[in-house]
Protein backbone atom coordinates (compact mmCIF):
# COMPACT_ATOMS: atom_id res chain seq x y z
CA UNK A 1 0.00 0.00 0.00
CA UNK A 2 1.21 3.53 -0.52
CA UNK A 3 1.63 5.94 2.05
CA UNK A 4 -2.88 7.19 1.51
CA UNK A 5 -3.48 3.82 1.82
CA UNK A 6 -3.95 3.49 -1.63
CA UNK A 7 -3.05 -0.18 -3.61
CA UNK A 8 -0.50 1.87 -5.97
CA UNK A 9 0.28 1.00 -9.71
CA UNK A 10 -1.80 -0.33 -12.38
CA UNK A 11 -2.51 -3.16 -15.13
CA UNK A 12 0.77 -3.53 -17.25
CA UNK A 13 1.01 -5.57 -20.48
CA UNK A 14 4.01 -7.49 -18.80
CA UNK A 15 1.99 -8.12 -15.92
CA UNK A 16 -1.55 -9.22 -17.77
CA UNK A 17 0.42 -11.19 -20.10
CA UNK A 18 2.02 -13.50 -17.33
CA UNK A 19 -1.28 -14.06 -15.89
CA UNK A 20 -2.47 -14.81 -19.33
CA UNK A 21 -0.23 -17.08 -19.57
CA UNK A 22 0.09 -18.66 -16.05
CA UNK A 23 -3.64 -19.17 -16.39
CA UNK A 24 -3.74 -21.29 -19.44
CA UNK A 25 -0.70 -23.42 -18.10
CA UNK A 26 -2.79 -24.35 -14.82
CA UNK A 27 -5.92 -24.50 -16.97
CA UNK A 28 -5.38 -26.80 -19.76
CA UNK A 29 -9.45 -26.77 -20.60
CA UNK A 30 -8.85 -23.04 -21.56
CA UNK A 31 -9.80 -22.52 -25.16
CA UNK A 32 -6.75 -20.01 -27.62
CA UNK A 33 -8.64 -17.04 -27.67
CA UNK A 34 -9.24 -16.73 -23.92
CA UNK A 35 -6.93 -13.79 -23.60
CA UNK A 36 -6.78 -11.17 -26.46
CA UNK A 37 -5.21 -7.86 -26.60
CA UNK A 38 -7.02 -4.66 -25.42
CA UNK A 39 -6.59 -3.16 -28.65
CA UNK A 40 -4.11 -0.56 -29.04
CA UNK A 41 -3.75 0.09 -24.64
CA UNK A 42 -1.67 -3.88 -25.22
CA UNK A 43 -3.18 -4.90 -21.90
CA UNK A 44 -4.25 -8.80 -22.03
CA UNK A 45 -7.19 -9.63 -20.96
CA UNK A 46 -10.08 -12.30 -20.66
CA UNK A 47 -12.73 -12.58 -23.57
CA UNK A 48 -15.44 -12.51 -20.57
CA UNK A 49 -15.00 -9.58 -18.31
CA UNK A 50 -17.01 -9.11 -14.73
CA UNK A 51 -19.26 -6.48 -15.26
CA UNK A 52 -20.49 -4.57 -12.01
CA UNK A 53 -23.88 -3.30 -12.67
CA UNK A 54 -25.91 -4.15 -9.72
CA UNK A 55 -23.22 -5.48 -7.00
CA UNK A 56 -21.59 -3.54 -4.17
CA UNK A 57 -20.08 -4.16 -1.01
CA UNK A 58 -23.23 -5.11 1.33
CA UNK A 59 -23.90 -8.23 -0.41
CA UNK A 60 -21.63 -11.45 0.91
CA UNK A 61 -22.61 -13.44 -2.33
CA UNK A 62 -21.29 -10.37 -4.45
CA UNK A 63 -18.16 -10.87 -2.86
CA UNK A 64 -17.85 -14.50 -3.75
CA UNK A 65 -18.97 -14.28 -7.01
CA UNK A 66 -16.46 -11.57 -8.10
CA UNK A 67 -13.73 -14.06 -5.88
CA UNK A 68 -15.01 -17.14 -8.04
CA UNK A 69 -14.46 -14.66 -11.45
CA UNK A 70 -11.19 -13.69 -10.47
CA UNK A 71 -10.18 -17.52 -9.65
CA UNK A 72 -11.68 -18.65 -12.70
CA UNK A 73 -9.35 -16.17 -14.79
CA UNK A 74 -11.26 -13.46 -15.43
CA UNK A 75 -9.35 -10.25 -15.25
CA UNK A 76 -11.34 -7.44 -16.58
CA UNK A 77 -13.31 -5.42 -14.54
CA UNK A 78 -16.07 -3.15 -15.00
CA UNK A 79 -18.12 -0.86 -13.35
CA UNK A 80 -18.95 2.76 -12.85
CA UNK A 81 -19.23 5.52 -10.85
CA UNK A 82 -23.00 5.61 -10.86
CA UNK A 83 -23.39 1.88 -10.03
CA UNK A 84 -25.02 0.95 -6.85
CA UNK A 85 -24.06 4.79 -5.47
CA UNK A 86 -20.44 4.02 -5.45
CA UNK A 87 -21.24 0.39 -3.71
CA UNK A 88 -20.34 -1.32 -7.08
CA UNK A 89 -16.43 0.40 -6.88
CA UNK A 90 -16.60 -0.35 -3.27
CA UNK A 91 -16.62 -4.13 -3.74
CA UNK A 92 -13.98 -4.38 -5.87
CA UNK A 93 -11.70 -2.14 -4.68
CA UNK A 94 -11.98 -4.30 -1.53
CA UNK A 95 -12.01 -7.76 -3.35
CA UNK A 96 -8.83 -6.53 -5.04
CA UNK A 97 -6.68 -4.94 -2.31
CA UNK A 98 -7.52 -8.51 -0.45
CA UNK A 99 -6.18 -10.26 -3.58
CA UNK A 100 -3.12 -8.74 -3.81
CA UNK A 101 -2.39 -8.60 -0.08
CA UNK A 102 -2.78 -12.65 -0.48
CA UNK A 103 -0.67 -12.67 -2.95
CA UNK A 104 -3.89 -14.04 -4.80
CA UNK A 105 -3.13 -11.50 -8.04
CA UNK A 106 -1.06 -8.39 -8.66
CA UNK A 107 -2.26 -5.18 -9.11
CA UNK A 108 -0.37 -5.17 -12.41
CA UNK A 109 -2.20 -8.00 -13.85
CA UNK A 110 -6.27 -6.96 -13.60
CA UNK A 111 -7.73 -4.08 -15.51
CA UNK A 112 -9.96 -2.12 -13.86
CA UNK A 113 -12.62 0.20 -15.91
CA UNK A 114 -14.37 2.10 -14.48
CA UNK A 115 -17.15 4.95 -16.08
CA UNK A 116 -18.34 8.96 -15.13
CA UNK A 117 -21.04 11.10 -16.36
CA UNK A 118 -23.70 10.08 -14.85
CA UNK A 119 -25.15 12.49 -11.96
CA UNK A 120 -27.69 10.53 -9.53
CA UNK A 121 -28.03 8.90 -5.91
CA UNK A 122 -25.62 11.08 -3.29
CA UNK A 123 -24.25 12.64 -6.70
CA UNK A 124 -27.28 14.59 -7.44
CA UNK A 125 -28.07 15.70 -3.95
CA UNK A 126 -24.69 17.54 -4.24
CA UNK A 127 -25.49 18.58 -7.22
CA UNK A 128 -27.68 20.27 -6.48
CA UNK A 129 -26.41 21.54 -3.52
CA UNK A 130 -24.01 23.32 -5.52
CA UNK A 131 -26.80 24.75 -7.93
CA UNK A 132 -28.70 26.47 -4.61
CA UNK A 133 -25.16 27.45 -3.68
CA UNK A 134 -24.96 29.44 -7.17
CA UNK A 135 -21.89 27.07 -7.76
CA UNK A 136 -23.05 24.39 -10.40
CA UNK A 137 -20.76 22.21 -12.11
CA UNK A 138 -20.65 23.64 -15.55
CA UNK A 139 -22.92 22.10 -18.57
CA UNK A 140 -25.23 20.00 -16.62
CA UNK A 141 -27.71 18.15 -18.58
CA UNK A 142 -30.94 18.28 -16.57
CA UNK A 143 -32.41 15.37 -18.42
CA UNK A 144 -34.82 13.81 -16.15
CA UNK A 145 -35.92 13.81 -12.77
CA UNK A 146 -33.49 11.57 -10.49
CA UNK A 147 -31.22 11.85 -13.66
CA UNK A 148 -28.87 14.18 -14.76
CA UNK A 149 -25.42 14.04 -16.60
CA UNK A 150 -22.22 15.69 -17.16
CA UNK A 151 -19.06 15.30 -18.38
CA UNK A 152 -17.42 18.97 -18.18
CA UNK A 153 -13.71 18.24 -16.65
CA UNK A 154 -14.71 19.56 -13.20
CA UNK A 155 -17.33 16.92 -12.75
CA UNK A 156 -14.92 14.35 -14.15
CA UNK A 157 -12.56 15.62 -12.13
CA UNK A 158 -14.43 15.18 -8.70
CA UNK A 159 -15.86 12.00 -10.12
CA UNK A 160 -12.14 10.75 -10.51
CA UNK A 161 -11.28 11.50 -6.92
CA UNK A 162 -14.33 10.08 -5.88
CA UNK A 163 -13.99 6.97 -8.12
CA UNK A 164 -10.75 5.71 -6.60
CA UNK A 165 -11.07 6.55 -3.10
CA UNK A 166 -13.85 3.87 -3.56
CA UNK A 167 -11.64 1.78 -5.27
CA UNK A 168 -8.79 2.23 -3.38
CA UNK A 169 -6.61 2.41 -5.92
CA UNK A 170 -3.38 5.18 -7.07
CA UNK A 171 -4.18 4.83 -10.69
CA UNK A 172 -7.72 3.54 -12.60
CA UNK A 173 -6.68 1.34 -15.94
CA UNK A 174 -9.37 2.65 -18.08
CA UNK A 175 -11.97 5.88 -17.76
CA UNK A 176 -14.70 5.81 -20.04
CA UNK A 177 -17.33 8.51 -20.37
CA UNK A 178 -20.61 6.87 -19.40
CA UNK A 179 -23.35 7.59 -22.13
CA UNK A 180 -22.15 10.87 -22.96
CA UNK A 181 -25.44 10.73 -25.53
CA UNK A 182 -27.76 12.16 -22.89
CA UNK A 183 -26.85 15.48 -24.33
CA UNK A 184 -28.08 14.91 -27.43
CA UNK A 185 -30.64 13.38 -26.34
CA UNK A 186 -31.62 16.22 -24.22
CA UNK A 187 -31.17 18.72 -26.99
CA UNK A 188 -33.88 16.40 -29.13
CA UNK A 189 -35.99 16.53 -26.59
CA UNK A 190 -36.02 19.94 -25.72
CA UNK A 191 -36.01 20.91 -29.38
CA UNK A 192 -33.72 23.79 -29.08
CA UNK A 193 -31.57 23.06 -31.36
CA UNK A 194 -31.11 21.52 -34.43
CA UNK A 195 -28.86 17.78 -35.22
CA UNK A 196 -26.19 19.60 -36.44
CA UNK A 197 -25.78 22.29 -33.96
CA UNK A 198 -26.16 19.82 -31.12
CA UNK A 199 -23.81 17.42 -32.98
CA UNK A 200 -21.11 20.40 -33.22
CA UNK A 201 -21.60 21.31 -29.50
CA UNK A 202 -21.32 17.39 -28.12
CA UNK A 203 -17.92 17.32 -30.24
CA UNK A 204 -16.63 20.32 -28.48
CA UNK A 205 -17.55 18.91 -24.82
CA UNK A 206 -16.18 15.24 -25.73
CA UNK A 207 -12.60 16.98 -26.89
CA UNK A 208 -12.28 19.10 -23.57
CA UNK A 209 -13.66 16.01 -21.61
CA UNK A 210 -10.66 14.11 -23.63
CA UNK A 211 -7.97 17.04 -22.60
CA UNK A 212 -9.11 16.05 -19.16
CA UNK A 213 -8.07 12.48 -19.50
CA UNK A 214 -4.76 13.12 -21.39
CA UNK A 215 -3.79 15.26 -18.49
CA UNK A 216 -4.99 12.73 -15.72
CA UNK A 217 -2.58 9.72 -17.87
CA UNK A 218 0.32 12.28 -17.87
CA UNK A 219 -0.11 12.88 -14.05
CA UNK A 220 -0.76 8.78 -13.71
CA UNK A 221 -3.86 8.78 -12.66
CA UNK A 222 -5.52 6.84 -15.57
CA UNK A 223 -4.17 4.56 -17.68
CA UNK A 224 -6.23 4.85 -20.93
CA UNK A 225 -9.56 6.72 -21.57
CA UNK A 226 -12.36 6.00 -23.87
CA UNK A 227 -16.31 6.12 -24.21
CA UNK A 228 -19.25 3.78 -23.15
CA UNK A 229 -22.08 4.75 -25.33
CA UNK A 230 -25.80 2.83 -26.51
CA UNK A 231 -25.81 4.62 -30.07
CA UNK A 232 -22.21 3.89 -31.40
CA UNK A 233 -24.03 1.19 -33.36
CA UNK A 234 -27.44 3.28 -34.07
CA UNK A 235 -27.99 4.72 -37.83
CA UNK A 236 -25.31 8.21 -38.51
CA UNK A 237 -29.58 9.82 -38.95
CA UNK A 238 -30.25 9.08 -35.26
CA UNK A 239 -30.17 12.53 -33.70
CA UNK A 240 -28.72 10.51 -30.46
CA UNK A 241 -25.75 8.68 -32.88
CA UNK A 242 -21.95 8.73 -31.78
CA UNK A 243 -20.00 8.91 -34.54
CA UNK A 244 -16.74 6.78 -33.69
CA UNK A 245 -14.61 8.76 -36.42
CA UNK A 246 -15.27 11.91 -34.30
CA UNK A 247 -14.58 10.63 -31.18
CA UNK A 248 -11.47 9.23 -32.54
CA UNK A 249 -10.87 13.33 -34.14
CA UNK A 250 -11.67 14.67 -30.96
CA UNK A 251 -8.68 12.28 -29.31
CA UNK A 252 -6.31 13.78 -31.92
CA UNK A 253 -7.09 17.45 -31.07
CA UNK A 254 -7.39 16.82 -27.37
CA UNK A 255 -3.58 15.32 -27.79
CA UNK A 256 -2.50 18.07 -29.88
CA UNK A 257 -3.51 20.70 -27.29
CA UNK A 258 -1.83 18.35 -24.10
CA UNK A 259 0.86 16.66 -25.78
CA UNK A 260 1.68 18.53 -28.79
CA UNK A 261 1.57 15.72 -30.61
CA UNK A 262 -1.61 13.94 -32.24
CA UNK A 263 -0.93 10.67 -32.08
CA UNK A 264 0.19 10.81 -28.44
CA UNK A 265 -3.60 10.31 -27.49
CA UNK A 266 -4.93 7.14 -25.25
CA UNK A 267 -8.31 7.17 -26.54
CA UNK A 268 -8.34 3.04 -26.55
CA UNK A 269 -11.29 2.02 -25.39
CA UNK A 270 -14.97 1.96 -26.44
CA UNK A 271 -17.95 -0.18 -24.79
CA UNK A 272 -21.16 -0.55 -26.72
CA UNK A 273 -24.44 -3.08 -26.55
CA UNK A 274 -24.03 -6.05 -28.65
CA UNK A 275 -26.11 -9.43 -28.65
CA UNK A 276 -27.74 -11.99 -30.49
CA UNK A 277 -30.91 -9.98 -31.03
CA UNK A 278 -29.46 -6.24 -31.51
CA UNK A 279 -26.33 -7.29 -33.72
CA UNK A 280 -26.34 -3.47 -35.76
CA UNK A 281 -22.26 -3.59 -33.84
CA UNK A 282 -21.50 -6.26 -36.43
CA UNK A 283 -24.29 -5.32 -39.28
CA UNK A 284 -24.82 -1.71 -40.13
CA UNK A 285 -22.62 0.34 -42.07
CA UNK A 286 -22.35 3.60 -40.07
CA UNK A 287 -18.82 4.67 -39.31
CA UNK A 288 -16.76 6.12 -42.18
CA UNK A 289 -12.99 5.27 -42.27
CA UNK A 290 -11.12 6.48 -45.18
CA UNK A 291 -13.52 6.19 -48.42
CA UNK A 292 -15.73 3.97 -47.04
CA UNK A 293 -18.68 3.44 -44.41
CA UNK A 294 -17.98 0.58 -42.04
CA UNK A 295 -19.96 -0.84 -38.89
CA UNK A 296 -18.29 0.31 -35.68
CA UNK A 297 -17.01 -2.70 -35.03
CA UNK A 298 -14.84 -2.97 -38.39
CA UNK A 299 -14.09 0.86 -37.51
CA UNK A 300 -12.96 -0.26 -33.96
CA UNK A 301 -10.62 -2.45 -35.37
CA UNK A 302 -9.04 0.13 -37.85
CA UNK A 303 -8.12 2.39 -35.01
CA UNK A 304 -7.29 -0.67 -33.05
CA UNK A 305 -9.46 0.10 -29.96
CA UNK A 306 -10.42 -2.30 -27.67
CA UNK A 307 -13.95 -3.39 -27.25
CA UNK A 308 -16.21 -4.15 -24.45
CA UNK A 309 -19.92 -5.57 -25.29
CA UNK A 310 -22.50 -4.71 -22.77
CA UNK A 311 -26.17 -6.12 -22.53
CA UNK A 312 -24.71 -9.39 -23.39
CA UNK A 313 -28.19 -11.58 -22.09
CA UNK A 314 -30.61 -8.49 -22.47
CA UNK A 315 -31.45 -8.28 -25.76
CA UNK A 316 -34.22 -6.15 -26.65
CA UNK A 317 -36.52 -6.55 -29.88
CA UNK A 318 -37.17 -3.82 -32.10
CA UNK A 319 -41.13 -3.50 -30.61
CA UNK A 320 -39.58 -2.41 -27.25
CA UNK A 321 -39.83 -5.56 -25.78
CA UNK A 322 -36.75 -7.63 -23.78
CA UNK A 323 -35.60 -11.18 -24.65
CA UNK A 324 -33.71 -12.43 -21.51
CA UNK A 325 -31.43 -14.77 -23.29
CA UNK A 326 -30.39 -16.59 -19.80
CA UNK A 327 -31.74 -20.20 -18.41
CA UNK A 328 -28.72 -20.62 -15.92
CA UNK A 329 -30.07 -24.36 -14.97
CA UNK A 330 -31.71 -26.21 -17.90
CA UNK A 331 -33.06 -28.72 -15.26
CA UNK A 332 -34.95 -26.46 -13.39
CA UNK A 333 -38.46 -26.58 -15.97
CA UNK A 334 -39.54 -28.63 -13.17
CA UNK A 335 -43.64 -28.98 -12.97
CA UNK A 336 -43.87 -29.49 -9.60
CA UNK A 337 -42.49 -26.11 -9.14
CA UNK A 338 -45.91 -24.59 -10.36
CA UNK A 339 -47.99 -26.34 -8.37
CA UNK A 340 -45.26 -25.56 -4.80
CA UNK A 341 -45.96 -21.64 -5.90
CA UNK A 342 -49.69 -22.21 -6.59
CA UNK A 343 -50.38 -23.56 -3.19
CA UNK A 344 -48.06 -21.38 -1.14
CA UNK A 345 -49.63 -18.19 -3.31
CA UNK A 346 -53.42 -19.98 -2.00
CA UNK A 347 -51.68 -20.25 2.01
CA UNK A 348 -50.67 -16.73 1.60
CA UNK A 349 -54.45 -16.09 0.51
CA UNK A 350 -55.80 -17.82 3.18
CA UNK A 351 -53.15 -15.95 5.77
CA UNK A 352 -54.16 -12.70 4.62
CA UNK A 353 -58.12 -13.06 4.88
CA UNK A 354 -57.23 -13.86 8.40
CA UNK A 355 -55.70 -10.82 9.19
CA UNK A 356 -58.57 -9.09 7.15
CA UNK A 357 -61.52 -10.49 9.51
CA UNK A 358 -59.22 -10.01 12.58
CA UNK A 359 -59.07 -6.30 11.68
CA UNK A 360 -62.78 -6.14 10.74
CA UNK A 361 -63.52 -7.06 13.96
CA UNK A 362 -61.75 -4.78 15.84
CA UNK A 363 -62.52 -1.82 13.71
CA UNK A 364 -59.11 -1.47 12.18
CA UNK A 365 -59.81 -2.02 8.57
CA UNK A 366 -62.61 0.60 8.32
CA UNK A 367 -59.56 3.21 9.15
CA UNK A 368 -58.54 2.74 5.96
CA UNK A 369 -60.06 3.81 2.23
CA UNK A 370 -60.01 0.41 0.78
CA UNK A 371 -59.77 -1.99 3.82
CA UNK A 372 -58.27 -5.22 1.99
CA UNK A 373 -54.68 -4.21 3.75
CA UNK A 374 -53.01 -7.37 2.58
CA UNK A 375 -53.32 -8.66 -0.89
CA UNK A 376 -49.74 -9.80 -1.93
CA UNK A 377 -51.40 -13.31 -3.08
CA UNK A 378 -53.34 -11.48 -5.24
CA UNK A 379 -50.92 -8.41 -6.36
CA UNK A 380 -48.27 -11.12 -7.04
CA UNK A 381 -50.75 -13.16 -9.63
CA UNK A 382 -50.92 -9.98 -11.90
CA UNK A 383 -47.48 -9.56 -11.23
CA UNK A 384 -45.71 -12.76 -12.34
CA UNK A 385 -46.44 -12.55 -15.83
CA UNK A 386 -44.90 -9.49 -15.94
CA UNK A 387 -41.56 -10.40 -14.19
CA UNK A 388 -39.05 -10.30 -16.13
CA UNK A 389 -36.82 -12.92 -14.23
CA UNK A 390 -34.88 -14.01 -11.55
CA UNK A 391 -32.84 -10.48 -10.88
CA UNK A 392 -36.33 -8.83 -11.30
CA UNK A 393 -38.00 -11.15 -9.01
CA UNK A 394 -35.35 -9.90 -6.45
CA UNK A 395 -35.00 -6.13 -7.07
CA UNK A 396 -38.79 -6.17 -6.49
CA UNK A 397 -38.73 -8.92 -3.88
CA UNK A 398 -36.17 -6.49 -1.81
CA UNK A 399 -37.20 -3.54 -2.89
CA UNK A 400 -40.63 -3.30 -2.38
CA UNK A 401 -42.66 -6.29 -1.24
CA UNK A 402 -40.44 -7.53 1.96
CA UNK A 403 -40.00 -3.71 2.97
CA UNK A 404 -43.82 -2.79 2.38
CA UNK A 405 -45.15 -6.42 4.23
CA UNK A 406 -42.55 -5.33 7.38
CA UNK A 407 -43.52 -1.91 7.40
CA UNK A 408 -47.68 -2.84 7.37
CA UNK A 409 -47.01 -5.39 10.01
CA UNK A 410 -44.77 -3.39 12.75
CA UNK A 411 -47.50 -0.17 12.05
CA UNK A 412 -50.92 -2.88 12.93
CA UNK A 413 -48.97 -4.27 15.59
CA UNK A 414 -48.93 -0.46 17.16
CA UNK A 415 -52.39 -0.69 16.43
CA UNK A 416 -54.41 -4.18 17.28
CA UNK A 417 -51.59 -5.80 19.87
CA UNK A 418 -53.74 -3.68 22.38
CA UNK A 419 -57.62 -4.79 21.26
CA UNK A 420 -56.65 -8.04 19.75
CA UNK A 421 -54.22 -9.73 22.68
CA UNK A 422 -53.16 -12.80 21.71
CA UNK A 423 -55.07 -13.80 17.92
CA UNK A 424 -53.15 -10.75 16.21
CA UNK A 425 -50.16 -12.55 17.39
CA UNK A 426 -51.33 -15.84 16.45
CA UNK A 427 -52.65 -14.61 12.89
CA UNK A 428 -49.84 -12.60 12.19
CA UNK A 429 -46.99 -15.13 12.32
CA UNK A 430 -49.17 -17.54 10.41
CA UNK A 431 -48.95 -14.96 7.57
CA UNK A 432 -45.28 -14.48 7.72
CA UNK A 433 -44.69 -17.84 7.97
CA UNK A 434 -46.88 -18.42 4.85
CA UNK A 435 -44.81 -15.45 3.19
CA UNK A 436 -41.41 -17.16 4.20
CA UNK A 437 -42.67 -20.28 2.62
CA UNK A 438 -44.29 -18.59 -0.55
CA UNK A 439 -41.28 -15.89 -1.54
CA UNK A 440 -38.19 -18.72 -2.30
CA UNK A 441 -40.69 -20.72 -4.29
CA UNK A 442 -41.11 -17.69 -6.65
CA UNK A 443 -37.51 -18.26 -8.06
CA UNK A 444 -37.49 -21.82 -9.05
CA UNK A 445 -41.06 -20.75 -10.80
CA UNK A 446 -39.49 -18.02 -12.61
CA UNK A 447 -36.50 -20.21 -13.87
CA UNK A 448 -39.25 -23.10 -14.75
CA UNK A 449 -40.90 -20.54 -16.94
CA UNK A 450 -38.06 -18.63 -19.04
CA UNK A 451 -36.58 -22.52 -19.81
CA UNK A 452 -39.71 -23.37 -21.29
CA UNK A 453 -40.56 -20.13 -22.95
CA UNK A 454 -36.33 -20.01 -24.52
CA UNK A 455 -35.80 -23.85 -24.96
CA UNK A 456 -37.22 -24.04 -28.11
CA UNK A 457 -34.73 -21.09 -29.16
CA UNK A 458 -31.50 -22.95 -27.18
CA UNK A 459 -32.61 -25.67 -29.18
CA UNK A 460 -32.69 -23.59 -32.71
CA UNK A 461 -29.27 -21.92 -31.55
CA UNK A 462 -27.58 -25.27 -30.53
CA UNK A 463 -28.59 -26.99 -33.61
CA UNK A 464 -26.73 -24.31 -35.82
CA UNK A 465 -23.97 -24.22 -33.49
CA UNK A 466 -23.50 -28.20 -33.84
CA UNK A 467 -21.74 -30.78 -31.36
CA UNK A 468 -19.48 -28.90 -28.83
CA UNK A 469 -19.42 -31.44 -26.02
CA UNK A 470 -21.60 -31.33 -23.18
CA UNK A 471 -25.20 -29.04 -24.05
CA UNK A 472 -25.11 -25.28 -23.44
CA UNK A 473 -27.23 -23.39 -22.17
CA UNK A 474 -28.72 -20.28 -23.74
CA UNK A 475 -26.83 -17.85 -21.95
CA UNK A 476 -23.46 -19.86 -22.67
CA UNK A 477 -24.71 -19.57 -26.55
CA UNK A 478 -25.40 -16.09 -26.01
CA UNK A 479 -21.97 -15.01 -24.19
CA UNK A 480 -20.19 -17.34 -27.09
CA UNK A 481 -21.90 -15.40 -29.68
CA UNK A 482 -20.60 -12.36 -29.12
CA UNK A 483 -16.68 -13.23 -28.11
CA UNK A 484 -16.94 -15.32 -31.08
CA UNK A 485 -17.95 -12.04 -33.21
CA UNK A 486 -14.40 -10.11 -34.83
CA UNK A 487 -13.48 -7.06 -33.28
CA UNK A 488 -15.17 -7.76 -30.02
CA UNK A 489 -12.64 -8.09 -26.99
CA UNK A 490 -14.61 -8.52 -24.24
CA UNK A 491 -18.20 -9.12 -22.92
CA UNK A 492 -19.08 -8.04 -20.02
CA UNK A 493 -21.21 -10.57 -18.03
CA UNK A 494 -23.16 -9.57 -14.76
CA UNK A 495 -22.22 -12.29 -12.48
CA UNK A 496 -23.64 -11.33 -9.13
CA UNK A 497 -24.11 -14.72 -8.14
CA UNK A 498 -21.54 -17.73 -8.20
CA UNK A 499 -23.97 -19.85 -10.30
CA UNK A 500 -23.51 -17.25 -12.51
CA UNK A 501 -19.75 -17.54 -12.40
CA UNK A 502 -19.82 -20.64 -13.18
CA UNK A 503 -22.26 -20.61 -16.08
CA UNK A 504 -20.48 -18.17 -17.79
CA UNK A 505 -17.04 -19.06 -17.21
CA UNK A 506 -17.77 -22.26 -19.12
CA UNK A 507 -17.55 -20.49 -22.23
CA UNK A 508 -13.32 -19.77 -21.49
CA UNK A 509 -13.33 -23.34 -22.55
CA UNK A 510 -15.96 -22.73 -25.19
CA UNK A 511 -13.64 -22.44 -29.24
CA UNK A 512 -14.83 -19.51 -31.21
CA UNK A 513 -18.21 -20.46 -32.83
CA UNK A 514 -17.97 -20.59 -36.88
CA UNK A 515 -20.59 -18.38 -37.76
CA UNK A 516 -21.99 -15.36 -35.74
CA UNK A 517 -24.14 -14.56 -38.32
CA UNK A 518 -26.26 -17.96 -38.64
CA UNK A 519 -27.05 -17.62 -34.99
CA UNK A 520 -28.29 -14.48 -35.26
CA UNK A 521 -30.77 -15.10 -37.96
CA UNK A 522 -31.64 -18.10 -36.29
CA UNK A 523 -32.95 -16.32 -33.43
CA UNK A 524 -34.96 -14.18 -35.19
CA UNK A 525 -36.89 -17.02 -36.71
Amino acid sequence: MSDGGLLPGRATPEGCRAWAEARQRADPTLVAGTYRRLGRTQLTVSKLGFGGYRTDEHHPEHRLALNAALVEGCNLLDTSTNYMDGGSERLFGEVLRQGVAEGLIGRDQVVVVSKAGYIQGANLRRAEERKAADEPFPEVVEYAPGCWHCIHPHFLADQLDRSLARLGLESLDCLLLHNPEYFLADARQRGNQGVDAARDTFYQRIERAFMFCELMVREGRIGWYGVSSNTLPASSDDFGYVNLALLWEAAQSAAREVHGDGTAHHFGVVQLPYNLLETEALTRANTPVGDETVPVLEAARYYELGVLVNRPLNAMHANGSLLRLATPDPQAGDSDVQVALEEGLEEVAAAERAIDRLLAANDVASRFVDGDLFCLSRELRVALPQIQGVDHWHHIAGQAVLPNINKMVRFLHHNVAASAGPEWERVRDDYLQAVNRLLPVVEPALLARAVAANEPLRRRLAAVIGPVGEPLTLSQIALSFVTSTPGVTTVLNGMRRVRYVTDATACLGIEDLPDVHALAAATRE
